[in-house]
């Protein structure tokens, strides 16, 4: 252990980080790679609004200047990163490789990080697996973590096998159908694009436990998504569904053109779970952009969701808006913007009847948004990014959260809501939540063969983030 220890020491000296360009744009990528202080989805966002472009909003998405960053007429071109460190409690490592092959690219970015018992906490926070290890009577606990895509291009198709968490609709940090924030799942994708109209569908195998619990591994949650958006000008239109099937599998749920919010009706309903939700993006010249999505878990007619008295219909809701301009600093790029949203989930969204069965999850969390069943949040982000002409990076941001959980009935993602429920139980939205705020300041630093990064949360769940890299 001693010398393995020694060995990735060295490591940290001879080792090199880099900015190593990737063939997709991915929200799941926001923190912890080799992209660090980039936040390639928040700038993807930024840079479409102010070009005027029309705008989409499903990712991971192709970066199509991949090619161009790595080699401008290559016919295959690969590379790659290593890192090694070590810290008071443990050491890791990370590798990143991404290339590309006439029309194949594709991309992965390991982690492997090994911690004392004590932290095991700590490696759980992403709601992925650990492994415990002995090793000379001394506990250690084996986190490893991979993000990573292999895509065909065709003209109008491009054909996926992944791992990431997939981020559907406008919104940057509460969508309600699939979000960044969920546990990643591979998952194999199609992503037509005929004209103004774009169709994406995918099919994904959920994990049914969270971290580290094995209860329910021999039983099946298969997961199929159909999102089909429309540009138009100024406005760009989602539809969106999902459906979960429960130890049962339909390949043929893949196909497009298979409405699943009525297909679902040819399936038990206690093995099978499905959503519909609707998303609208609206550009204001190339200064701003309005957005909202409206998700429907289950309905019991439309009047029930307008009149909302009981707990017959489960749905959400989520507003925002995006602000942001380029500025010329002494001839250098400064990058100003705000992004405001806030979000309404009702009781009972995500879940199911029975407890780990057909809930709208994997590993135990939401797939949509990450507060999860009966919550509303408020998220208020000001981001800077000022870009020296000698490469130089800054970045600044500024967060604050607002957010509403409610402890009651219909809270639980995970309970089993056939315990209580009847058809005359009100609605209680948000009963027993108490309001939590916390600001969380960041500031990055990048430059030529060096770079640092430090985030401070204050206030509700405080915590303390501060990195450094070298790179050549």
């Amino acid at each position: 252990m001693r010398l393995l220890l020694l060995i990735l020491f060295i490591g940290t000296l001879f080792t090199s980080i880099v900015y190593a360009a990737s063939p997709v744009v991915s929200g799941n990528y926001e923190t912890g790679t080799f992209r660090n202080g980039e936040y390639p989805l928040l700038f993807e966002m930024h840079n479409r609004m102010i070009g005027g472009e029309i705008q989409s909003f499903a990712f991971p998405v192709r970066k199509k200047e991949f090619r161009h960053e790595l080699c401008d007429s290559c016919f295959w071109k690969i590379n790659g990163a290593l890192n090694a460190s070590v810290w008071n409690s443990g050491f890791g490592g990370e590798a990143y490789v991404s290339g590309f092959v006439d029309s194949l690219d594709f991309d992965i970015d390991a982690k492997f990080n090994w911690i004392r018992e004590s932290d095991k906490n700590f490696a759980e926070l992403d709601g992925e697996s650990v492994h415990e290890l002995w090793d000379d009577g001394d506990d250690w606990i084996n986190y490893t973590r991979y993000r990573g895509h292999v895509g065909y291009n065709y003209a109008w198709l491009r054909m996926e096998v992944g791992r990431d968490a997939m981020h559907w609709g406008p919104g940057y940090y509460n969508n309600l159908t699939l979000n960044r924030q969920a546990v990643p799942y591979n998952y194999f994708s199609v992503d037509l694009v005929f004209g103004p109209l774009r169709v994406i569908s995918f099919y994904s195998k959920m994990r049914i436990d969270s971290a580290n619990v094995y209860t329910h591994e021999k039983y099946d949650r298969n997961l199929y998504g159909h999102r089909y958006e429309f540009s138009l000008g100024k406005a760009t239109i989602g539809v969106n569904e999902l459906q979960i099937v429960y130890n049962e599998n339909n390949p043929w749920l893949i196909v497009p053109i298979f409405p699943l919010f009525i297909e679902k009706g040819n399936y038990s309903e206690e093995n099978n779970n499905g959503a519909l939700s609707f998303d609208i993006n609206y550009q204001i010249g190339k200064l701003a952009r309005i957005y909202g999505e409206f998700f429907l878990d289950d309905m019991d007619s439309p009047i029930a969701v307008i009149k909302s008295k009981y707990l017959d219909s489960e749905w959400a809701w989520m507003l925002g808006a995006q602000i942001g301009q380029d500025f010329s600093l002494s001839g250098n790029l400064l990058q100003l913007g705000t992004i405001f949203e806030i979000s309404h989930v009702e009781q009972l969204v995500y879940s199911h009847y029975a407890s780990y069965q057909g809930q709208l999850a994997n590993a135990g969390k939401p797939l949509g948004n990450p507060m999860g069943p009966n919550s509303r949040k408020i998220d208020w982000l000001i981001y800077g990014k000022y870009i020296q002409n000698n490469g130089n990076v800054w970045l600044a941001s500024l967060l604050q959260e607002f957010s509403w959980k409610g402890n009651n009935y219909g809270s639980d993602l995970n309970a089993n809501i056939r315990a209580g429920f009847s058809p005359s139980l009100k609605r209680d939205y948000l009963g027993g939540a108490k309001m939590h705020y916390s600001i969380t300041p960041t500031l990055t630093f990048v430059c030529q063969h060096w770079g640092v990064s430090g985030s401070f949360r204050f206030g509700y769940e405080a915590e303390t983030e501060v990195k450094g890299w070298v790179k050549w």
